[in-house]
């Protein structure tokens, strides 16, 4: 038997917002801006993101339901007049027509949608981390996502393609081959196609960062839906779409550097020591203050444990000769080191 769960009174508001956010991420001209709102909003409270998981279940099962002949006699029969429905003999008989006309609106009404929706069904989840927090996710199609600190992705895979959302943060994918199915990824204005290979994807404050580590990915300016020249990259370049540029250009970089973060390591090969920071900061609720600019201008080179905040502490007021205080909303502070009296 399948029973359809409906929504409280109290809840009926929240339920058209999620499904409203539900269509507007699948209207064509949806953006990053878009993404990023409703990645605020599920996060917003647990509630938020409940019922958004019932919207996707029950798009999910409408689609299952869409072409079922006992569903759909049902549903034919409840959109009569009542004068030509046959009298029920049973309780049970009304409630299945309730039911089936339930999932049949519900069926007709999430499909409206989005009048593009390929035919076929797609599993879809979201995935998210904290603050500090990394994780590693397997996928149905035997490919691998692991995402960084503070990260939403949104996967949907089907029987003719597979697709990732990458709504805030970072992730490494390690994607299986399947030629029949390009693995496809999209962040801000990027769009990446990959069919076998590893891969980073990162949404920086003004532009999207894609670093190629092995195999082969084609970039695209405008997202996987638009454009049709693309950028294709190989083992140790990258590229950043946005900031300013529609022109995609490959760089080179140290793969060994940049490996580390899925193990919680950081390597630096010569940022200045306010990126440095900037990036520790992610990783932990305790943010780091630099107060001199001069400081802050220095090149680091080294690594870090993100885990380790004390030992980061030590080694950057060891190094500068910086003196660490506490605010009173918990941020540490620091300070070039007082200076004794020449006197």
């Amino acid at each position: 038997m399948i029973r359809l769960g409906s929504f409280p009174p109290v809840e009926a508001c929240l339920s058209d917002r999620a499904a409203a956010w539900f269509a507007r991420l699948r209207a064509p001209d949806a953006d990053s801006t878009d993404q990023a709102a409703y990645a605020r909003w599920r996060l917003a409270d647990s509630s938020h993101a409940r019922v958004s998981s019932e919207i996707e279940t029950l798009w999910t099962l409408a689609g299952e339901l869409e072409n079922d002949p006992e569903i759909s006699a049902l549903a034919d029969l409840a959109a009569r007049p009542s004068r030509e429905r046959p009298r029920p003999a049973m309780a049970q008989w009304a409630a299945g027509i309730a039911v089936a006309a339930g999932l049949a609106a519900a069926a007709a009404a999430f499909f409206a949608l989005d009048p593009h929706a390929p035919p076929e069904q797609l599993a879809s989840s979201i995935h998210e981390t904290a603050t500090g927090e990394r994780r590693r996710i397997a996928l149905a199609d035997g490919s691998a996502v692991q995402l960084d600190t503070d990260s939403i992705i949104r996967v949907e895979i089907g029987e003719n393609r597979r697709g990732v959302e990458l709504l805030s943060g970072r992730a490494r994918f390690t994607v299986a081959p399947d030629p029949d199915r390009p693995f496809t990824v999209a962040a801000g204005a990027a769009g990446v196609t990959a069919l076998g290979t590893v891969f980073d994807v990162r949404l920086e404050e003004t532009a999207v960062a894609v670093s190629l580590y092995e195999g082969a990915v084609d970039v695209r300016n405008g997202g996987p839906r638009l454009g049709d020249r693309a950028l294709r990259l190989g083992p140790g370049q990258r590229t950043r779409v946005g900031g300013g540029s529609a022109l995609l250009e490959a760089e080179e970089f140290d793969r060994a550097t940049e490996w580390g973060w899925t193990e919680g390591r950081l390597v630096f090969s010569g940022e200045p020591l306010t990126e440095v920071v900037a990036e520790i900061n992610r990783y932990s609720h305790t943010k780091i203050v630099l107060t001199d600019t001069e400081v802050a201008a220095n090149r680091f080179r080294g690594e870090f444990d993100v885990d380790d905040l004390d030992t980061v502490l030590t080694a950057l007021s060891v190094l500068y000769d910086l003196a660490p205080s506490r605010t009173a909303s918990g941020e540490i502070v620091l300070s070039p080191s007082p200076q004794p009296d020449a006197n």
